[in-house]
């Protein structure tokens, strides 16, 4: 939430950004092999002049995902440190979960980064759980889709 707020922050100063979610990064670029279309518009985020990489998470050791995901990273914070282009990256992983995970992003990071470190419990699950009591005293029904 506090990314996607100083991005809209940021565009209102008349900069460009691009939020994406990790997952969604590397759909774009397994997709980007075959079609010149998410090609394109990978570079188009890995150029954004704010860059927010949303949800970074750790794929099982050793699994297909596992190395892409890696070299995805790798590749797009390498180009934006060289570049001195911020980028702001949210995980629920603990710092030495992702210096395990990512330790050559972690090397390229370490100079110049600001760790910003947040803790709480989860709102958006207490408000939904919150959310769907409301409903069942009122006793609304809901669709299973």
């Amino acid at each position: 939430f506090a990314a996607a707020l100083i991005l809209k922050e940021v565009i209102k100063k008349g900069y460009n950004g691009y939020f994406i979610s990790f997952d969604d990064l590397l759909n774009l670029q397994s997709q980007g092999w075959k079609d010149k279309e998410y090609n394109e518009e990978f570079y188009t985020v890995r150029n954004a002049e704010l860059l927010i990489l949303d949800e970074l998470f750790k794929a099982p050791e050793g699994s297909p995902k596992d190395q892409l995901l890696s070299d995805t990273l790798e590749r797009i914070i390498r180009y934006r440190v060289s570049n001195c282009m911020p980028t702001i990256i949210t995980t629920n992983l603990k710092p030495d979960q992702e210096t395990q995970a990512y330790p050559r992003v972690a090397s390229l990071l370490a100079t110049s980064q600001l760790r910003c470190h947040v803790e709480g419990s989860d709102k958006r699950k207490n408000q939904v759980r919150a959310l769907t009591n409301a409903r069942i005293l009122r006793g609304d029904r809901k669709p299973i889709v």
